[in-house]
């Protein structure tokens, strides 16, 4: 699948990070989930997901990692997480079916259960998997390219932290219709992602999966290279 050549990684996160700079924006990172849960009490979406609340979820410095953007003086602007799971043989379908139930409670009572008959492409993605989730942008630093380069920056991160074999995410319809999700950079649409028995009573239980194998993360950071300002 090729191997990631880490002097264009490091020039891209370069391209995104000087974009943000430029808007008047920096990046924070960090490692603590207690310290990401104190860093948006303020936000208008005070609260992670069950993928990264501490309640839920222990998660070691090199199993996971939070991304901020704040302005210069320290409001903060957006923020995503991502973790990887080492799925050794089992297929990201067979995760799943042991991962939702754990992770949501059900609609109707009890857990979330997917649905025996799902999409057969998660059955065929194995190996090292970075999932990337808790993308919130505050409602009036919108339509300023800091979600574009935050996606782009989560992934080249967790392509330089883990080298992995996958990495995806969850969108709804209407964002995956939306004019800014091509600028993600994510390749893989999928729009009936995953199918429910048991639909889950937190969140959507109609989700598209999008995501990237190693070949197109590798596509994805020489187009940020080949696509930088002069």
């Amino acid at each position: 699948m090729g191997k990631i050549d880490a002097y264009l990684l490091r020039e891209a996160w370069g391209v995104l990070k000087s974009q943000l700079h430029e808007n008047g924006f920096c990046l924070r990172r960090g490692d603590s989930f207690e310290c990401l849960e104190s860093l948006i009490r303020g936000s208008q979406k005070p609260t992670l997901t069950e993928h990264f609340r501490t309640d839920a979820n222990t998660y070691f410095p090199d199993q996971a990692f939070w991304i901020a953007v704040e302005t210069f003086s320290g409001e903060l602007v957006a923020r995503v997480a991502t973790r990887v799971d080492d799925l050794g043989s089992q297929s990201l379908l067979e995760y799943w079916r042991r991962y939702w139930k754990r992770c949501y409670p059900g609609a109707t009572g009890g857990r979330a259960e997917i649905a025996e008959n799902q999409p057969r492409f998660a059955a065929e993605i194995h190996g090292r998997i970075a999932y990337l989730g808790d993308l919130y942008v505050e409602t009036k630093f919108r339509n300023k390219g800091v979600a574009t380069a935050l996606v782009k920056v989560a992934q080249i991160d967790a392509a330089d932290e883990w080298d992995p074999d996958y990495v995806y995410g969850w969108m709804t319809p209407a964002d995956v219709g939306s004019n800014l999700f091509p600028a993600y950079g994510f390749t893989s649409v999928h729009s009936a992602g995953i199918r429910w028995s048991v639909p889950p009573g937190t969140i959507s239980d109609n989700l598209v999966f999008v995501g990237n194998s190693r070949s197109s993360l590798i596509d994805l950071i020489e187009d940020i290279t080949i696509s930088r300002p002069v």
